[in-house]
């Protein structure tokens, strides 16, 4: 679930259920952010932050500017 976006930190928020055991933390944000930007699982690497709650990810293939309008749509 997306719970907010800081525009000055170019840095979204964003909770799982998930434990992060495994990778499963991991897992579950990719899928979730997949979801939410309609886009493939695979266009989505973590780039950093594997082990933190701070993350690092790459988009390939997508538009940024049609992200911020998605994510912007999905916090109002």
């Amino acid at each position: 679930m997306i719970s907010g976006y800081n525009e000055m930190k170019a840095c979204l928020k964003v909770s799982v259920t998930a434990q992060a055991q495994k990778g499963k933390a991991n897992k579950s944000l990719i899928h979730v952010l997949s979801k939410m930007l309609e886009v493939n699982k695979s266009s989505i690497t973590i780039q950093s932050g594997f082990k933190s709650r701070i993350k690092m990810l790459l988009l390939e293939g997508v538009d940024i500017q049609a992200v911020k309008t998605l994510i912007q749509s999905k916090l109002q």
